[in-house]
């Protein structure tokens, strides 16, 4: 009996955590961010930021919704890879990458502009395929709410009016 307790004592245990290396593909502060402009099927939108306040560069007395703003400029804050191709087809075709589903153009304070461009998906990793134009000679894969954040056209980011809640009308 003592013996199969050992046994199952030390074959049970919690095995240790695999540490995984983060893959940097783009870091900056959201703060640091002074313009987001991305392509997303056929439309380019452009948003600068002042003091803490994001606007349609085209048009400042649009009605911009700042959670959407501020959810793409957190994805952007510190995007890391699944994984990473550094030997790979040249054929951006290959990838999606020749008519990408969307380019995101992020430039900070300092006039620092970089171009994220995400190709098509692929079930291997789960993720899509993502281009810097700062890494040129690496392929990342990245997770999908990258492409999410930034899913949406001009007049998808206006800001809804809200009724308020009411117990009755009278």
């Amino acid at each position: 009996c003592v013996g199969a307790y050992f046994a199952v004592t030390y074959f049970n245990k919690d095995p240790e955590p695999i540490a995984m290396e983060e893959i940097a593909v783009y870091t900056a502060e959201t703060d640091d961010l002074a313009k987001l402009s991305w392509d997303y099927l056929g439309q380019t939108t452009t948003l600068i930021q002042s003091d803490g306040v994001w606007t349609v560069e085209a048009d400042p007395d649009f009605p911009l919704d700042q959670s959407y703003a501020k959810v793409m400029a957190t994805r952007l804050h510190n995007l890391v890879a699944l994984s990473t191709l550094q030997e790979f087809d040249t054929d951006p075709a290959t990838y999606g990458l020749d008519e990408p589903v969307c380019v995101i153009r992020a430039t900070t304070k300092d006039g620092q502009t970089t171009t994220l461009s995400i190709g098509s998906f692929t079930s291997t990793v789960g993720g899509y395929y993502l281009t810097n134009d700062q890494t040129p000679a690496q392929l990342y894969i990245v997770e999908e709410n990258v492409l999410t954040a930034f899913k949406y056209n001009l007049y998808d980011l206006v800001k809804k009016e809200s009724i308020p809640s009411m117990s009755s009308i009278i």
